[in-house]
């Protein structure tokens, strides 16, 4: 490599991790179909589709994390929301070119929503660590 190679950013992020001895997939595109996020989530509650607003991005100290609620897809259970840590990543200016990533996502779930804010007394929140191992890359098929 020579100071006159040109890198690219990511268009796609796809890792696979474990939750609780359960696999958990997660894919996300920072710029799918007409330039709005795309964010997919595979666990043992389904498949969860984000996209545009319903993904909260934020850039602190340059690391990237990417949030959304994924409560809105179990009604009536306890708050959940999983953020991402989304590596910055060069690849090669060439057509299918990728990299592995090795990243971590925090799974938050809150106490249930059905219960008056007096009924639980102490941390309301759990927190739940997962280590993620996939590949970042330059193609594949955009979501809509």
């Amino acid at each position: 490599m020579n100071n006159d190679t040109i890198f690219i950013k990511p268009y796609k992020y796809e890792l696979i991790g474990e939750l609780g001895g359960s696999e958990i997939s997660i894919m996300y595109t920072p710029m799918g179909a007409g330039a709005i996020p795309y964010l997919e989530i595979i666990d043992t509650d389904g498949t969860h589709n984000f996209r545009g607003k319903e993904i909260s991005k934020d850039v602190v100290l340059g690391l990237t994390l990417v949030s959304v609620d994924m409560s809105k897809h179990l009604p009536g259970a306890p708050s959940k929301c999983l953020s991402l840590l989304v590596p910055d990543v060069n690849l090669l200016n060439q057509k299918d070119t990728s990299a592995l990533v090795h990243t971590k996502c925090i799974q938050t779930i809150g106490v249930a929503a059905s219960l008056p804010p007096m009924a639980h007394v102490g941390q309301v929140e759990s927190y739940h660590i997962i280590n993620l191992i996939g590949t970042a890359s330059d193609g594949g098929p955009h979501p809509l």
